[in-house]
């Protein structure tokens, strides 16, 4: 080889900034935040929750967003660099626990222990609305940010991204949800974190073609 014939091979070459994990985590703190913020413009928050004296219900289902909105996210980053000998069924964990809430409203509609007004409740089309607006934003900035990464199973990180960016939506609105309970979550939570998912399971894999 000459140096001519290698000057020619990277001539059109340019340097490529490594991969950073730090930005996903950044997108989702700040989705999460600003969402909130904006809420609470809009509606105000909880006055239990204002007071520091929230109600067990809403202690339940905010841990139980913020475990299967942070698992989400951290199997996401997993998936955004594949390697030889890593574990690829993390995300599978991440699924069974976002299955909580759709159980408990299934416990309540089998045993006839879900009230009407739940279902027919305006706010819960605004619990919808409002956390697929949210999760739009933050799975929007995620993807943008994977698109310099290399994910190897766009269908799986779809999920994931989906779930992550829909729970972490729903968080955002939960501070403000004036909804009673675990049945009302059970239904409207579920929802807007399922819309979510399946969304950007659709779409990702679109999204992040090499």
């Amino acid at each position: 080889m000459t140096d001519d014939f290698i000057s020619a091979l990277v001539a059109d070459h340019r340097a490529v900034r490594p991969f950073r994990v730090w930005p996903g985590w950044a997108i989702a703190a700040a989705g999460v935040i600003m969402g909130a913020i904006a809420c609470h413009m809009a509606f105000g928050i909880r006055p239990d929750i204002l007071m520091g004296e929230p109600q067990e219900s809403v202690v339940i289902r905010t841990a139980a967003l913020l475990t299967v909105g942070l698992a989400s996210l951290v199997a996401t980053v997993s998936l955004s660099r594949p390697g030889v000998g890593k574990a690829a069924d993390g995300w599978l964990w991440v699924a069974a626990f976002a299955t909580i809430f759709p159980l408990t409203a299934i416990f309540y509609f089998a045993t006839g222990r879900l009230p009407d007004y739940i279902i027919h409740a305006s706010s819960g089309i605004r619990c919808l609305i409002a956390s697929t607006l949210i999760a739009l934003a933050i799975g929007t900035g995620l993807v943008t940010w994977l698109r310099r990464a290399a994910p190897v199973r766009p269908r799986r990180i779809g999920w994931t991204v989906g779930l992550a960016s829909g729970s972490l939506g729903t968080l955002a609105y939960s501070l403000t949800c004036p909804g009673p309970g675990m049945a009302y979550p059970g239904v409207w939570y579920t929802g807007a974190v399922m819309i979510s998912a399946l969304a950007w399971r659709i779409a990702v894999p679109h999204l992040l073609r090499w």
